[in-house]
């Protein structure tokens, strides 16, 4: 019975959009306004840049990779 209420098994995808996109947008808030800051601060700029760049590349790969059902 709690299981049920917790974990609709008939979600209106409208509903799970929105609640997606408002996650989605939490995340990219807490990285964004604190994260970011801090790890200019502690990495140092040559750093900082050097690792945005790498992590940038990595997501674009997977992602390409994921689309080319290899």
């Amino acid at each position: 019975m709690f299981n049920g209420c917790l974990f609709p098994t008939s979600l209106n995808p409208e509903i799970l959009e929105g609640i997606l996109g408002s996650v989605g947008g939490v995340m990219a808030f807490v990285t964004l306004h604190q994260m970011l800051p801090l790890a200019f601060k502690y990495a140092g700029q040559k750093q900082f840049v050097k690792i945005i760049f790498c992590g940038t590349t990595f997501m674009s790969a997977s992602t390409t990779l994921q689309g080319l059902n290899i």
